[in-house]
């Protein structure tokens, strides 16, 4: 009896402790801040381009692709400073803006 009270106290507590996992943000939902928000799988949370090494920014979560269908070339600069061949290649690979156009 005395066993089953201690694993069923102890239980309790861990759930006190760890509380409920933080809700996702979903597809057009505010991500990041100084909460970090985190959003859902399959997306990537949108920053503010050119804000590179900011810290607690708030975006706008959208959908990661897996694949880009458009072969359109205009260039953007990557975060990770790769030139992508476009928005859906840097959205692909989830990386941030830095800048339209190519790296320097």
């Amino acid at each position: 009896m005395y066993g089953r009270l201690l694993r069923t106290m102890t239980s309790l507590a861990l759930l006190v402790t760890i509380g409920a996992a933080p809700a996702m943000a979903t597809k057009g939902q505010v991500c990041g801040g100084s909460k970090a928000k985190t959003c859902d799988t399959k997306m990537v949370c949108e920053l503010p381009a050119g804000k590179c090494q900011s810290q607690n920014l708030k975006g706008v979560c959208a959908k990661q692709p897996e694949s880009c269908t458009s072969k359109k070339h205009s260039p953007v600069c990557g975060c990770d400073n790769t030139t992508y061949d476009n928005d859906c290649s840097r959205l692909m690979a989830g990386i941030q803006k830095a800048h339209n156009g190519k790296c320097k």
